[in-house]
């Protein structure tokens, strides 16, 4: 019993560190986004940590880790948002464009550091301590996610939000871009 409450102390303590960005970013979006659409964007959320899940376990299995600088390719994602919030950021139709693509490739940008962690880290339990690691990765984006849209609805987050979107998004996935890039050690 030991050894599954400290696989989930550590599983935890491995998502609230690598994830920390990932929450700020859903909050944001969720913020912005049409409230009729907070179920695709959760939905690509989680998602997109699926998939980092498959990464960094595949890498692990076959890999042993892979090496972050390619993890560095995932920028282009942000970076091409950026570019297009600075083209629309005059046109009100595309500020309320956020869905689970956008959300899943943002998640996945964001995750260099969750590969460099989690790859190792699922090596090295193995199967069964693994496993529980990533139920208890999937359980904390839930929670995580469910956490965002309580902020996101936030009447003065989301006036602020409204207001100051097309000025802030494009600096916002500009500056995703080179986080991803600085944290894969490309920069």
């Amino acid at each position: 019993m030991r050894v599954v409450a400290v696989t989930i102390a550590v599983a935890l303590a491995t998502f609230a560190g690598t994830m920390l960005d990932d929450f700020f970013v859903m909050s944001a979006q969720l913020a912005l986004t049409d409230p009729t659409k907070h179920r695709r964007v959760a939905r690509g959320q989680l998602s997109g940590v699926v998939v980092v899940i498959t990464l960094a376990a595949g890498a692990g299995a076959a890999l042993g880790e892979v090496p972050l600088h390619w993890v560095g390719v995932l920028a282009i994602a942000p970076l091409l948002l950026a570019v297009r919030a600075w083209r629309h950021r005059n046109d009100a139709e595309h500020h309320g464009r956020r869905g689970a693509v956008t959300t899943a490739l943002v998640t996945i940008a964001l995750s260099g550091d969750n590969v460099a962690v989690w790859t190792p880290l699922l090596r090295s339990d193995g199967v069964a301590r693994g496993s529980l690691s990533v139920a208890v990765f999937v359980v904390a984006d839930v929670a995580m996610v469910a956490l965002a849209g309580v902020i996101a609805r936030h009447p003065l987050f989301v006036r602020s939000g409204r207001r100051f979107a097309q000025h802030v998004m494009p600096a916002l996935y500009l500056g995703l871009g080179v986080l991803v890039l600085w944290e894969c050690q490309v920069l």
